[in-house]
């Protein structure tokens, strides 16, 4: 099941960006850890949503804010390195510095809505892992929901952990894509 829905996540991309639609990816390496980030528009992000059992106007609540794909991989920092989504940082245009959403945010909204069990399951495999511990050679990846307005501009801060020390990174201007 993750490695279907993310495929059918990583298949969003290539037609869009192509088009010159969305800002393109950006990376980063630091101290062994590689990561990638990417703006995801939000037509693509519903149909996923969609296709996995969400009514539309329940898939447009989460894909009618800027949705970014996160590839996050221990490349060589050993030891293992642990990382929590919550002690990562936006830094909005306007100073606000904001956490990401995690799934755990979404997942009570969507039974509330009456989402099915199918649908649940695909939503939490496509969303980047809320913690995690990499080894070297271990890759995570998923959907962040950042909360902010489609074409907003923001700093994202990364937190990880590796051998009991702190550690950070910041990818600077990053392009939340149009809104459709």
């Amino acid at each position: 099941m993750a490695a279907a829905a993310s495929l059918a996540l990583a298949n969003l991309l290539p037609a869009a960006q192509a088009a010159g639609q969305t800002p393109p990816p950006r990376e980063l390496r630091h101290e062994g850890v590689a990561v990638r980030v990417t703006s995801l528009l939000a037509d693509p992000v519903t149909a996923f949503l969609i296709g996995r059992g969400f009514p539309t106007d329940v898939a447009r609540r989460y894909s009618g804010l800027c949705v970014i794909r996160v590839v996050l991989v221990n490349e060589n920092a050993s030891p293992a390195i642990a990382y929590d989504l919550r002690s990562w940082r936006l830094r909005r245009s306007d100073g606000k510095v904001v956490a990401p959403g995690v799934r755990e945010d979404w997942l009570p909204r969507w039974r509330d809505a009456g989402l099915g069990e199918a649908a649940l399951i695909g939503f939490e495999w496509s969303q980047f892992p809320s913690r995690q511990e990499l080894h070297p050679g271990d890759t995570a990846l998923g959907m962040v929901n950042t909360g902010l307005a489609p074409g907003s501009r923001f700093d994202l801060e990364l937190n990880w952990t590796a051998g009991g020390s702190a550690r950070r990174t910041e990818l600077k201007e990053l392009d939340c894509a149009p809104a459709p």
